[in-house]
């Protein structure tokens, strides 16, 4: 029946109607598309540095893919000196896409780029390759890990890292997360670093969700790192 002869007009076109052309519900459809934006405020203190950092993060989803950008403020403090440096953090780039291996396996391959904000040599850019999953083991536990190599574009040595670790799910909304990270040396001297890391999240229902995350250095004089964001998926 067209639109001007029924006895409901202007329907939409999503609209589910009956023999008069009234309304009975809407057809919902699946969106394709979706955003995320991220903040975070993040504290790394040793026995005589402290780096503090705020970064911004926004995300594009589109089916199994999700491309991302991010950057940060950073200061520097170099505690027995009482000296500081501040200034931008490097850009980070990066695409991942997301493969359903069953419904409890996924595995992610992400690829990206870290651009120097400041000019070391023509502003160096970074190529990082990672690969990780997350198998959930039942309801409520899943076990995750992750591999990342990253070619180095300076004087400094192509690095890797792999994590590992479990998430649980307390309720729908809030997560916690225990997993451990090592990482290679990229300078000559640099040494290795392992992490144990302590994470738990909470997602409101209109979308907001926000996390805090402690992480603890294993070795004779260790850091301590305390992270904090906010952010919003729409």
């Amino acid at each position: 029946m067209s639109d001007d002869k029924d006895k409901c007009p202007q329907s939409l076109f999503s609209d589910l109607v009956d023999k008069y052309g009234c309304k009975v519900s809407t057809i919902k459809t699946k969106a394709t598309h979706n955003f995320d934006i991220s903040t975070a405020l993040s504290q790394t203190k040793g026995d005589d540095y402290r780096y503090i950092s705020s970064s911004i993060g926004l995300t594009y989803f589109y089916s199994n893919f999700a491309l991302s950008f991010s950057n940060s403020y950073y200061e520097y403090e170099l505690l027995d000196y009482d000296e500081s440096i501040k200034g931008q953090g490097d850009y980070i780039l990066s695409l991942k896409y997301k493969i359903n291996l069953n419904k409890d396996m996924d595995i992610y391959i992400k690829s990206g780029a870290t651009i120097a904000s400041e000019d070391y040599e023509n502003k160096n850019i970074d190529i990082f390759l990672n690969i990780s999953s997350n198998y959930n083991v039942f309801g409520k536990l899943s076990v995750f890990t992750g591999w990342t190599y990253t070619f180095m574009n300076n004087n400094g040595n192509n690095y890797y890292s792999f994590n590992l670790g479990n998430k649980y799910k307390i309720t729908p909304s809030t997560h916690i997360s225990f997993g451990y990270s090592q990482t290679s040396p990229s300078l000559e001297d640099d040494d290795e670093v392992k992490l144990l890391d302590l994470s738990t999240s909470y997602f409101f229902q209109n979308g907001i969700y926000s996390s805090l995350a402690i992480s603890q250095e294993l070795k004779d004089n260790p850091s301590s790192s305390t992270a904090l964001s906010l952010g919003y998926f729409f």
